[in-house]
């Protein structure tokens, strides 16, 4: 056998040896934590197409919410993905966090429009006629009055 035979029968031998005696293979580690980029009032409100202040309803077995107020943008049912009735935005994947007659903020920016029309958002509530809105999960909450956002909204 050649020199380089050799080379590669030890090669092979060490391979085979250290499959067949490997340890298992160690558990998958934790996955690290996401990290999202702060999403102010601010980033919100610079990025919205469409924000109306209102209240929920529960409308056919639905919770919808009844626009009280458009903050910027042009309302029309038309606009969305889902038609909801005229005065209406749809926003029933928020149930876990609005029940009827919450107050809230609902915004709608760039990154919602699809073909068919608006069709995701970002709904804030309102609690004792304050908006809060978390920067990060480690970092405190931004916290403004109802009137304090219109504002913000209205002078961009």
């Amino acid at each position: 056998m050649t020199r380089r035979g050799w080379v590669w029968m030890t090669a092979l031998m060490l391979t085979a040896g250290a499959i067949r005696g490997r340890a298992p293979a160690p558990a998958a580690a934790e996955p690290a934590p996401v990290r999202r980029l702060p999403v102010t009032f601010d980033v919100l409100i610079r990025d919205a197409l469409l924000v109306v202040h209102g209240r929920a309803e529960k409308v056919g077995g639905r919770v919808l919410v009844r626009i009280q107020d458009v903050w910027r943008g042009t309302y029309t049912p038309e606009a969305f993905e889902r038609k909801p009735p005229e005065g209406f935005v749809d926003v029933s994947a928020s149930l876990d966090v609005l029940t009827p007659g919450t107050e809230c903020v609902v915004y709608w920016n760039r990154l919602n429009q699809v073909r068919g029309g608006l069709r995701q958002f970002t709904l804030v509530p309102v609690k004792d006629g304050k908006l809060s809105r978390s920067i990060n999960r480690w970092g405190d909450p931004e916290e403004l009055t109802l009137a304090q956002l219109k504002d913000r909204v209205k002078a961009r």
